[in-house]
């Protein structure tokens, strides 16, 4: 059996992971404090196989500097965020580092038992674990514009900081749809040539569908309708009555 143990991640009970011929064992149920005339200051019992994703977990840690170095030009805003965050969630998940992003995983303890001594000692594997977290939230950082990056002043983890670009972007792509629909039902055609008329609508409305917000064709073709002078009006009837 390995001398250096490593903690179960995500879990605040003092159970104990350690390494032996490759596999990872899980030392249950040590719960039991020794008195102060004991060697050592937990007791062990049954060993079992640890779940596979603990180990999957471990592996996601060693990424930090080769990730650090990625470079996203351009940066995320209230103008692109919807099509941008699909683009940091597809590197962040490529590099096995979405569990990072999750605010219910927690890190591993900061110190760890040896059981020949039963002292306490750094544990490798949350000096790991925090550097990777800084390295992720560093450049999360890196693909925020300066405007939004003002506002995410104290957040300390890569969870923190991604779940305040959540909401806060959430509460601007409201605000930027309803602008959206009072812009769509402003639009007049006036003086713009047909084909400019339709392609403004059509902007509208392509936006509204990146925004998850889209409108029915129906809707398209009433706001096309509505907008156009009274010099259409005959068209209007006649389009209306077809629909009829």
């Amino acid at each position: 059996m390995a001398r250096r143990l490593l903690p179960l991640f995500g879990d605040n009970n003092p159970i104990i992971i350690s390494k032996s011929k490759g596999k990872y064992l899980k030392h249950l149920v040590k719960v039991a404090k020794l008195e102060k005339k004991g060697k050592y200051p937990y007791k062990f019992k049954a060993v079992e196989n640890v779940d596979e994703n603990f180990s999957d977990h471990l592996s996601g840690e060693k990424n930090g500097s080769f990730f650090s170095t990625k470079c996203v030009n351009v940066r995320l805003d209230e103008k692109n965020y919807l099509i941008r965050k699909q683009q940091v969630l597809f590197t962040i998940c490529g590099h096995s580092l979405e569990h990072f992003l999750d605010s219910s995983t927690f890190p591993p303890s900061k110190f760890i038992v040896v059981i020949e001594s039963g002292k306490s000692v750094p544990n490798e594997a949350y000096t790991l674990f925090a550097k990777q977290d800084c390295a992720l939230a560093s450049w999360i950082l890196s693909t925020v514009s300066l405007d939004i990056v003002t506002q995410l002043v104290g957040a300390k983890t890569s969870a923190s900081i991604w779940s305040t670009l959540t909401q806060l972007f959430l509460y601007l792509s409201t605000t930027k749809v309803m602008h959206l629909h009072c812009k769509l039902r402003s639009l007049r055609k006036g003086t713009l040539f047909m084909q400019d008329y339709l392609s403004k609508i059509k902007e509208v409305c392509d936006t509204l569908v990146a925004c998850h917000s889209p409108i029915s064709t129906i809707e398209h073709i009433a706001t096309i309708l509505n907008c156009l002078p009274r010099d259409y009006n005959s068209f209007v009837v006649v389009i209306t009555s077809r629909h009829e």
